[in-house]
């Protein structure tokens, strides 16, 4: 109930704080004085001044409590990353976001002792430059969060590949597994109540029909399960780290890697190293761990479209000057922008990469 979370709370500030008085620690109780929801000034929690009158009994007034509070403005903590810029900012300057210069990071050189994953290295040809910033920098990426949308498409995926799994490795008869299916997604809801009930259940059936259609298109072979973390370092002197999807077990006892897509779009095209780089990465790097890789395949669920790509010594050799690209692009820090339009749709670091600016000084040139 309301009421034991508040003592539980209450309960857990009083051990923190004997526990910080017995080490000896310096102690500052602090609360937000102004409610930016409201636009109001904020009152202290009714605990503080407990703990105030507590630490000071002989001290029975209201104003001893106020007399000892001490102001602080918003951007006063000198903790915060974004300290510097917001008192600048109160203090009437103009606060310019300057992307990074194509010659700074040119002086960048980057160390091979560091892993990366088949998606790492497919974002880095999709744009070199998203690439530096989210995998590199790892400024953070957060997803926009609509509450009229029931279910994100990441969580989509996620949910999508538990159940695959699930079906590689006991193939439940369709029935049971569309069951499955209805059971994880109205599990979820339960950590995100929508906000019309019935998007909520038409969402619920395009996803069983997503994966009606994939029960239908697995081949139901024997699964090679990788339970743990691959490592492999390639010849070029790039090091890998990942695990596919599946790796399902053909009948001559070669293997297929496989990988599964919940989008809409197909996005692949067959045996093109350029768009099956990952699965590529996958196949190499499971060879290197023991096993004879016949081919690759993207399996997209909605649509049951497959798309599959060899893995011969061609697709060896190309794999190879990609990540000979890859390599050279990290020790001359080359990360410069992509030139594909289409990229940067989706792209939620398009306001701070630089190609906009660049493209409007281009236009004022002109």
């Amino acid at each position: 109930t309301s009421s034991v979370r508040v003592s539980r709370n209450r309960q857990s500030l009083d051990e923190l704080l004997e526990l910080a008085s017995v080490l000896g620690s310096k102690i500052r109780l602090s609360y937000s004085s102004y409610d930016p929801a409201e636009l109001k000034d904020a009152n202290p929690s009714s605990a503080l001044q407990e703990i105030f009158f507590m630490r000071y009994p002989e001290r029975t007034d209201q104003g001893a409590f106020e007399s000892v509070l001490r102001h602080a403005g918003f951007f006063d903590d000198g903790i915060s990353i974004h300290t510097k810029a917001g008192a600048a900012y109160m203090s009437g300057n103009a606060v310019v976001s300057e992307p990074v210069p194509e010659t700074a990071l040119q002086s960048v050189s980057l160390s091979l002792e560091r892993e990366y994953s088949p998606s790492d290295i497919d974002l880095f040809f999709e744009c070199p430059k998203h690439f530096y910033l989210s995998r590199i920098l790892r400024i953070e990426e957060p997803e926009p969060d609509d509450p009229f949308e029931v279910i994100h498409a990441n969580e989509i995926g996620t949910m999508a590949h538990a159940l695959m799994a699930e079906l590689g490795a006991s193939h439940p008869d369709k029935e049971a597994f569309l069951i499955r299916a209805r059971e994880a997604f109205t599990a979820f809801l339960k950590s995100r109540s929508p906000v019309h009930g019935g998007d909520a259940q038409r969402e619920r059936e395009q996803f069983v029909s997503m994966m009606a259609n994939a029960w239908e298109q697995d081949p139901k072979r024997e699964i090679q399960l990788a339970e743990e973390m691959q490592h492999v370092e390639h010849s070029s002197g790039v090091k890998l780290k990942g695990i596919p999807d599946r790796m399902e077990k053909t009948g001559d006892g070669k293997y297929l890697i496989v990988d599964f897509k919940t989008g809409r779009h197909v996005r692949h095209q067959e045996d093109d190293p350029a768009t099956c780089l990952q699965v590529l990465i996958y196949a190499f790097m499971m060879e290197q761990a023991g096993f004879e890789i016949e081919g690759c395949e993207y399996r997209y669920l909605r649509n049951r479209k497959t798309i599959s790509c060899r893995y011969d010594d061609d697709m060896k050799e190309k794999l190879s000057e990609r990540l000979g690209e890859f390599k050279e692009a990290l020790l001359a820090g080359a990360f410069p922008c992509t030139e594909e339009e289409d990229n940067c749709r989706y792209c939620r670091l398009s306001t701070i990469c630089g190609r906009k600016r660049r493209e409007e000084e281009e236009g004022s040139d002109e």
